[in-house]
């Protein structure tokens, strides 16, 4: 469903750079956004590109305090009861 802005509100959201957090009388809170705000908060979760991401991921799975320490090499493996 798609519903019509208002016009202060539609003029709120254009002058932010963030989404716009407005409150109902009920006291719930709703964040009003661009179609760019969203896909830049929704879709883009850095500004890294593909090989970027990919490269530092890589250096994560060296890492001998994270998903390189020792035994690490079990969560690899298919977990047997799991598969029964």
């Amino acid at each position: 469903m798609i519903e019509k802005l208002n016009d202060n509100i539609a003029e709120a959201v254009s002058h932010h750079e963030l989404p716009l957090e407005v409150r109902d009388t009920a006291g719930r809170v709703y964040f009003i956004m661009t179609g760019e705000q969203f896909r830049k908060y929704v879709y883009d979760d850095s500004e890294l590109l593909p090989d970027e991401m990919l490269a530092a991921a890589a250096s994560q799975l060296d890492d001998p305090e994270g998903w390189g320490a020792q035994d690490m090499h079990e969560y690899d493996q298919d977990d047997p009861a799991a598969n029964s």
